[in-house]
């Protein structure tokens, strides 16, 4: 019996944790130039339909949250941007989300910027 718990603890450890990782990460952010953008990473080897996702930062302000559309393509980058304003400079988190109703239970990904 205990060699069949420990049979399905190395599988899930095996392929189920890749499975589950997050395939789009928000790779660097750039708050204080005009435009300021953010560039996301695929890590994943299949395209991925960004229909759904969205950028917001931890402000109270749901107009500057951006819903993406497209489709990024496999180990590639796409960078995303709005006029200077968009994102503030002053240190918050950026956070990537698969769901616009419920953005805070559904982050995949977030990062910190840095003070400027």
């Amino acid at each position: 019996m205990l060699w069949h718990v420990i049979l399905l603890v190395f599988w899930q450890i095996l392929f189920v944790t890749d499975s589950v990782r997050a395939a789009i990460i928000i790779n660097e952010i750039s708050p204080s130039t005009d435009p300021e953008w953010i560039e996301l990473y695929n890590d994943s080897s299949t395209p991925v339909d960004l229909f759904g996702y969205t950028l917001w930062d931890n402000n109270s302000l749901l107009s500057d949250d951006l819903s993406l559309t497209g489709t990024i393509s496999a180990q590639s980058y796409l960078v995303f941007s709005r006029k200077e304003g968009w994102l503030t400079n002053g240190g918050d988190i950026v956070y990537l989300s698969t769901n616009v109703a419920d953005r805070q239970n559904t982050v995949i990904d977030g990062l910190s910027q840095k003070n400027s």
